[in-house]
């Protein structure tokens, strides 16, 4: 009696194990499956048309301003293609999830994360110069900060990101599979996939603490909290100046319709990176705790994930829409632009 009771337990525990894995799997393919590449072309496409209209018409931005946001257009356009090759791609096609999956995880996941943080710093980066129009507009830059500042967002995200390239490895999996042999009979034969395999770095304790303490506070917090403090600054100054509109100048007034678009860049920014700092959170807690971050990760740990991914694919494809939306420049360059194409 006693064995029937234990066996009906281990059956609805395996019954309930089976069905979230079932959970997380259409979680997964819906959100990264699908909406990651639906969101991701819009988006790729509409930083392309915002690509080529800061490089070909004159929607009065200053310089620094132009070569920041280009940055930003570009690495999140290369987040958003990266994301889908790892991402959504192996939700679609078995296929590719156990032939090519594989051999990118090693090396586009690093450069993923590189793009990412160049991105996130960007933002940063466009949020200052931002800043810097509102709130000292008599302050000139010198003509090479531009430049200086690229370089310096793209060797910190390198350096930064350098050890995740020696996270993984590519092994040889043996598994049993059914195959007919030469008199029709089934038979079951030896064969081998190619899997990524965490490197003994990646397993290391103590790189594992430092590694999560870094991304927590270097690409999260830090940012988080620039943007936060720098959104509020930007957002008071430009409801000072809006009251005394008429007595600035025509470039003044520019900057603060820029400014005032940045800061729903930012807002979004903010939204759409909270899922990814909560993550992080949970795996800080883990490691300070001398706990394995493995324990925390059930089903609903993977669903965050997917909705974390398909955040911050949607934060790389909104920067085209909030232009549209606020920039009444730029909106007038996409419909003169549209004309030319269309009649």
């Amino acid at each position: 009696m006693e064995n029937t009771i234990e066996d009906s337990s281990m059956d609805d525990e395996m019954k309930e194990e089976i069905r979230k894995h079932q959970l997380v799997f259409v979680w997964k393919f819906w959100l990264e499956g699908v909406l990651i590449p639906a969101i991701g072309s819009i988006g790729v496409s509409g930083n392309a048309v915002m690509i080529y209209i800061i490089l070909n018409h004159d929607i009065g931005l200053k310089r620094l301003f132009r070569q920041l946001i280009l940055l930003l257009l570009v690495s999140d356009s290369l987040c958003v293609i990266l994301s889908v090759l790892i991402f959504s791609l192996p939700r679609l096609s078995y296929n590719y999830h156990i032939t090519v999956t594989p051999f990118l995880v090693p090396y586009i996941l690093p450069i993923d994360e590189i793009f990412l943080t160049v991105s996130v710093y960007t933002t940063v980066g466009v949020a200052v110069e931002r800043w810097f129009s509102v709130c000292r507009p008599h302050q000139q830059l010198h003509e090479k900060t531009g430049l200086l500042i690229i370089i310096g967002i793209f060797s910190g995200a390198i350096a930064l990101n350098i050890p995740r390239f020696l996270e993984y490895r590519i092994v040889d999996q043996m598994y049993s599979t059914r195959k007919m042999d030469a008199e029709s009979n089934l038979v079951f034969v030896n064969a081998t996939i190619p899997v990524p395999e965490p490197t003994d770095l990646r397993k290391d304790p103590t790189y594992s603490k430092v590694s999560t303490i870094v991304s927590l506070f270097v690409l999260h917090l830090i940012p988080l909290l620039l943007l936060t403090v720098l959104y509020k600054t930007i957002y008071s100054a430009i409801r000072a100046r809006s009251i005394r509109l008429s007595s600035m100048t025509s470039r003044q007034r520019r900057d603060l319709s820029v400014a005032a678009t940045l800061t729903f860049i930012v807002f979004v920014f903010l939204v759409c990176h909270s899922f990814k700092c909560f993550i992080n959170l949970v795996e800080f807690f883990a490691v300070v705790q001398n706990e394995d971050p493995d324990n925390y990760w059930g089903a609903s740990m993977n669903v965050i994930t997917a909705v974390s991914h398909t955040l911050i694919i949607l934060n790389c494809s909104t920067n085209f829409v909030i232009y549209c939306c606020k920039d009444q420049k730029f909106r007038d360059v996409v419909s003169q632009c549209l004309k030319n194409v269309f009649c």
